[in-house]
């Protein structure tokens, strides 16, 4: 038996495995678990276009660092950036009201 291997084909099926896994909110922003999940493909793989997460953006609160941590991959380049409080990282991601999501980070 001849067995083929397509990797593109394996490394797209990956991709649409990753992306089912966060979703974002009704208005798109990632949010929580959800963002925390999503910064992190992004930033494990350095391909800021990968997993279906292309131009997207997300918040969520840092237990450890007690921070804000936003990201902004509208461009595809994941701007990520921590603030002090809510109002200064939902002000920075461009929404008009708070986000009111806390994770929990592993201890």
């Amino acid at each position: 038996m001849n067995y083929e291997f397509d990797a593109e084909k394996v490394k797209l099926q990956l991709q649409k495995k990753e992306a089912s896994k966060y979703s974002p909110d009704k208005d798109g922003i990632y949010r929580g678990k959800n963002a925390e999940g999503v910064l992190s493909c992004l930033l494990k793989n350095g391909d800021y276009s990968i997993y279906g997460y292309g131009g997207t953006k997300g918040c969520f609160f840092d237990r450890e660092a007690e921070k804000w941590v936003a990201f902004d991959n509208s461009t595809n380049d994941c701007w990520v950036e921590e603030f002090n409080n809510e109002a200064e990282a939902a002000e920075w991601l461009g929404e008009d009201h708070p986000i009111h999501v806390i994770i929990n980070k592993r201890t």
